[in-house]
């Protein structure tokens, strides 16, 4: 049989150049986003890079954030606790407040 010449055949184990580069790139994300305390998303992120005079994509970045399994976080809310204390609305019915004297809506007939 002859022998291939794919490149990819060649190297098993190795990574290829492309594959070296977006390991090289997501460990920049990852750093920035750490940097960011994981309250950074991709657009930022991107900008970040531009910044640092690397330029990638947003979407690029937001890939690289998914195959790594980095979600944006929100910051937390000061006084959280306190609106969850706070009681739920009122879960009277509509028809409740017909009852206590307001106008009955006239129905077509």
């Amino acid at each position: 049989m002859k022998e291939c010449d794919y490149d990819w055949r060649k190297r098993k184990d190795k990574p290829s150049p492309s594959q070296q580069r977006r390991d090289a790139r997501g460990a920049q994300i990852r750093s920035l986003f750490d940097t960011g305390k994981g309250r950074n998303g991709a657009p930022r992120l991107s900008q970040d890079m531009a910044d640092l005079g690397l330029n990638c994509n947003r979407k690029t970045v937001a890939d690289s954030l998914r195959r790594q399994g980095l979600r944006q976080g929100c910051p937390q809310i000061q006084g959280h606790d306190e609106l969850k204390a706070q009681p739920a609305r009122s879960t009277e019915p509509v028809a409740a407040g017909l009852q206590r004297g307001r106008a009955e809506p006239e129905m077509g007939g």
